[in-house]
């Protein structure tokens, strides 16, 4: 009904974790030297980007090499994540965690988007502060300040106008938000992807 250790079974304990990550770490080591690619990938992406793009690119490189294991986590949050838990992290928008080391993707440009029944309705707003009379639906993600909208002309090196929002709708969900403004509740902000 009971079990204690002996003091060799203590330190074997204390040291056999670092012994079991040294190994795996020459396993690894060896099979690169090999050509193989091996072991347990794990990423992190935002939930629209990742469903859409992410998820067929981790199925397909998990194909080409069938010795990778890969966890793919979705998160409305990956800000908040533990960084040392991830190989990957994917992220959209500003880098807040500067410890972390940054290779850029693609650019990601946003758009001021509406239906054309809401732009008939309520008109089509001619500049940034012709915001404030419209109805606007905000995404919420990465804990940004979605009520902060940013435009910028890409033919002026000016810094961008910039105009608070006050969201009638806003979600977490980019798909929820997209079906908003069809369905003509009005405008978002949505990236080019």
């Amino acid at each position: 009904r009971r079990l204690t250790l002996t003091d060799e079974g203590e330190l074997l304990v204390l040291r056999g974790g670092t012994l079991l990550d040294d190994a795996t770490e020459l396993t690894e080591a060896l099979q690169a030297r090999r050509g193989t690619i091996a072991g347990h990938l794990k990423v992190l992406a935002p939930l629209g980007f990742g469903r859409r793009h992410i998820a067929p690119v981790v199925a397909a490189f998990r194909s080409r090499h069938p010795e990778v294991s890969v966890e793919l986590e979705l998160s409305d949050r990956p800000g908040r994540a533990a960084v040392r838990a991830w190989d990957v992290m994917i992220h959209i928008g500003a880098l807040k965690d500067s410890t972390l080391r940054l290779l850029r993707l693609a650019p990601n440009e946003r758009y001021l988007c509406a239906s054309p029944a809401y732009l008939k309705r309520r008109g089509t707003p001619a500049r940034p502060q012709d915001l404030r009379s419209h109805q606007c639906i905000a995404l919420r993600e990465n804990e940004e300040d979605v009520t902060l909208w940013r435009f910028s002309r890409k033919r002026a090196a000016s810094e961008p106008d910039v105009v608070r929002i006050e969201p009638m709708l806003s979600s977490n969900d980019g798909e929820v938000v997209k079906t908003w403004a069809l369905a003509h509740h009005g405008l978002i902000v949505r990236s080019e992807w």
